[in-house]
């Protein structure tokens, strides 16, 4: 799986496969993750798109519901390894926030569910974002402890952008009913999740 950390200049060079297009300019490292992280969820919103297509409605909620639970769940394995090194207040802050808010999140995916009478259904996506998360978590882990804060703050934006493009792709998917209600909160969370988190990172530049 590519490293999510990219120089910038390669990050401004990809092209997207679908929906979102590359905005930031030259000397805009922030713009640039933000990019990538689009990228990347053009990627995985394809994937998922693949996926369920051939599948019947049903299959499709509970296919949606696992990779929804895949998403909220590594945002709050991967911020609750970074808050015991994080030595930034506002970043610590940030992190603390991403734990109450993703877990929420996933406790009211389990009400969403159980309205459908389907249970969560294993998905080749879910799987790919659960690889995203573990493959984050090791980046955190051989940061050395100078460089923690900023390659927290990377990665979740990177995680938010791609979220907003797999999300997106999602809401088309599954239609108008309380998973499509579930879906579009939880894209105004992931919105300012996102801008917190590029105001921390324009703070390290």
């Amino acid at each position: 799986m590519p490293t999510r950390f990219l120089l910038a200049a390669l990050a401004l060079a990809i092209a997207p496969a679908c929906g979102s297009s590359s905005t930031s300019a030259a000397g805009d490292p922030v713009g640039a993750t933000v990019d990538q992280g689009h990228a990347s969820g053009n990627r995985i919103a394809a994937q998922a798109s693949g996926e369920l297509a051939a599948d019947d409605y049903m299959t499709v909620i509970g296919k949606t519901a696992s990779i929804l639970s895949a998403l909220d769940q590594g945002e709050v394995n991967v911020s609750s390894f970074a808050v015991q090194i994080i030595k930034d207040q506002d970043v610590f802050q940030f992190a603390n926030d991403m734990i109450a808010q993703h877990d929420d999140a996933n406790t009211q995916l389990d009400a969403v569910v159980r309205i459908y009478g389907v249970g969560y259904i294993p998905a080749d996506t879910e799987a790919t974002l659960a690889a995203e998360a573990s493959q984050d978590l090791a980046t955190l882990r051989g940061s050395p402890p100078r460089d923690f804060d900023f390659r927290y703050t990377e990665i979740e934006v990177q995680a938010h952008a791609e979220a907003q493009v797999l999300l997106d792709e999602l809401a088309s998917i599954v239609g108008p009913g309380e998973m499509g209600d579930y879906i579009a909160n939880t894209r105004t969370m992931v919105d300012n999740h996102l801008n917190r988190a590029t105001a921390l990172l324009a703070g390290f530049f």
